[in-house]
């Protein structure tokens, strides 16, 4: 499953009570599209162990996870940044060695994080993440795409700490196509997708994308040293191949 965010849709009475109760980090529109879209789409229900991966410190978000699936939910992050409450618990991680075992979250949730990650560690990463997600498990991914990207804008973007409401150190946009096959081993679209809207593919055309009215497309903050650019934030939900063994210890 693969989806662009449009105007119509995070202006609906589902999106808009979700936005009122998730709390969101930045004034970005894709990011607010986000949180909702994954909680919608990401199949929630009790008894699910849940990993917001990259959690930060601005969001309710595993707290709200935690709310629906009333199981352990954990928000790894490079620094401990929220506290412990109930079922959710907050740990210091490294992103590319995650301390769980195999198999262990039934839902991995990451929200505009997987874009930070420089291109030399990107492999280790996803690895990781479809490591310790279980067999018939879901990954629901936010991604960060910046339009008309470029070796000028590229070099901008991996040099700047400070890009005000998307964050800091964004090293490139993804080739979605290949990071699903990739691992089309592990993992597949949880849904069909239409190669018109894949990154990566010979049928992916951005300028129709960024022409269609209804997409849900913010500008940059005008930040010092790099040039104003438009950018939206697309969701990708992958399932792990193979049945989970019905026995999972803390």
């Amino acid at each position: 499953m693969l989806e662009w965010p449009r105007y119509s849709v995070y202006k609906t009475p589902e999106y808009l009570e979700l936005r009122k109760k998730i709390r969101n980090p930045g004034p970005g529109r894709p990011k607010a599209w986000a949180y909702p879209w994954c909680i919608l789409n990401g199949q929630l229900h009790e008894h699910l162990f849940s990993l917001d991966f990259g959690c930060g410190s601005k969001s309710n978000f595993t707290y709200y996870i935690s709310e629906i699936t009333k199981s352990m939910t954990i928000g790894a992050d490079l620094s401990r940044l929220q506290e412990d409450s109930g079922s959710v618990r907050f740990v210091q991680n490294r992103i590319d060695r995650l301390e769980f075992p195999d198999d262990f979250f039934d839902r991995i949730f990451s929200i505009s994080v997987l874009e930070h990650v420089p291109l030399n560690k990107r492999a280790e990463v996803l690895t990781e993440i479809f490591r310790v997600l279980r067999p018939g498990g879901l990954a629901v991914f936010t991604i960060d795409w910046i339009f008309g990207m470029n070796d000028r804008l590229l070099e901008q973007l991996i040099a700047s700490r400070d890009l005000g409401r998307i964050g800091s150190n964004i090293f490139g946009n993804y080739d979605f196509s290949r990071l699903i096959s990739d691992y089309e081993h592990l993992i597949s679209p949880l849904l069909p997708i239409n190669e018109k809207y894949l990154p990566g593919s010979a049928a992916f055309d951005e300028e129709r994308i960024l022409a269609d009215e209804d997409m849900l497309v913010s500008e940059s903050d005008n930040v010092t040293d790099v040039e104003l650019f438009k950018y939206t934030t697309v969701g990708l939900i992958l399932k792990k191949q193979g049945k989970a063994d019905c026995v999972r210890t803390l």
